[in-house]
């Protein structure tokens, strides 16, 4: 009989035991071993083959009795595939090891952080009686949404929120975090509409903080975006006509207004604003509101708009 070396990988620990289950390898090792301070923390590590190597499917640290006072040489791995379980001997203790169940393997990616694997395990087991019992999607989600936020990876997190934030009262408390750290911006575009719909007053509050911040371009964008019921048009106009009488000549807070009175139904309010402001807008605005009749009397300021516009 012939052989010839088919795979070859590096292990990160001193193997004393090597078994195989399936197509994966089971290997228990210590992570160092001197003679001076003995060895340390055995562990038991899955392998799982991946065409001409090995990936770690599982990696569990133990402790047995006077591990420390045991050479490499006096441990013994032994498998029992009738069991399904192992037994790992040293000259002063016998540890029995037994299948993870699915919600064990689910646990251990989220701890190797290891996300994507484990939210891939949760929709996709290897079959129905393997579905995990403790853990659910939004479980999953929610760890990752927490390691990305520790990690500062924060644009990342958010877009995971509607998988992880489920009620108006979830939304609203991060809302709020990201307006405490200065990062609406971020999670404003995030921010749902239905599904759910949020109570009004925490819409406001997105909308009153890019007010403060006289970050009017993102109020706008936030205005022409949302529905007209899903806040008060009244809080919010009368709240922009408050700033415009320091910042008379704020452009886009005119703009927000004309928006406002458009979506109020005041068309006319919205008409005269953008004539004032010599806005290219209106012309959107005639051929969608149908105001052929309204702007006759206006046909030499629009003319002037179009010139200037060209």
């Amino acid at each position: 009989m012939y052989f010839f070396l088919a795979i070859s990988f590096k292990i990160e620990f001193f193997a004393c035991g090597l078994t195989s289950v399936n197509r994966d390898l089971v290997l228990f090792g210590i992570e160092d071993f001197s003679i001076s301070n003995g060895t340390s923390e055995p562990s038991l590590t899955v392998l799982v083959s991946k065409g001409k190597t090995y990936e770690e499917k599982a990696h569990d640290p133990f402790r047995m009795c006077c591990d420390e006072r045991t050479s490499p040489f006096q441990f013994q791995l032994e498998y029992l595939p009738d069991e399904q379980c192992f037994f790992i001997l040293s000259p002063f203790d016998i540890v029995k090891a037994e299948r993870r169940d699915y919600d064990d393997h689910i646990e251990y990616l989220i701890n190797k952080k290891k996300f994507d694997e484990a939210i891939q395990a949760f929709e996709k087991p290897p079959n129905n009686n393997e579905r995990s019992k403790r853990y659910t999607k939004q479980i999953v989600y929610r760890a990752y949404v927490k390691s990305l936020m520790d990690a500062n990876e924060t644009e990342k997190a958010v877009k995971l929120f509607p998988s992880v934030y489920t009620t108006s009262q979830e939304w609203a408390e991060q809302i709020l975090i990201f307006i405490q750290r200065n990062e609406l911006d971020i999670i404003a575009p995030n921010i749902p509409i239905s599904t759910p719909q949020l109570d009004p007053t925490t819409y406001e509050k997105v909308l009153q903080t890019y007010l403060t911040q006289k970050k009017y371009e993102k109020l706008k964008e936030l205005l022409i975006k949302w529905p007209s019921d899903i806040y008060n048009l009244t809080t919010m106009d009368q709240l922009i006509r408050l700033q415009m009488d320091d910042e008379r000549t704020a452009k886009a807070l005119l703009e927000c207004s004309a928006i406002i009175a458009e979506k109020q139904g005041n068309v006319s309010k919205t008409l005269d604003i953008y004539l004032k402001m010599g806005n290219i807008q209106i012309f959107q605005l005639i051929t969608r509101k149908n105001l052929y009749e309204e702007i006759l009397p206006h046909i030499e300021t629009l003319m002037s708009i179009d010139k200037n516009v060209r």
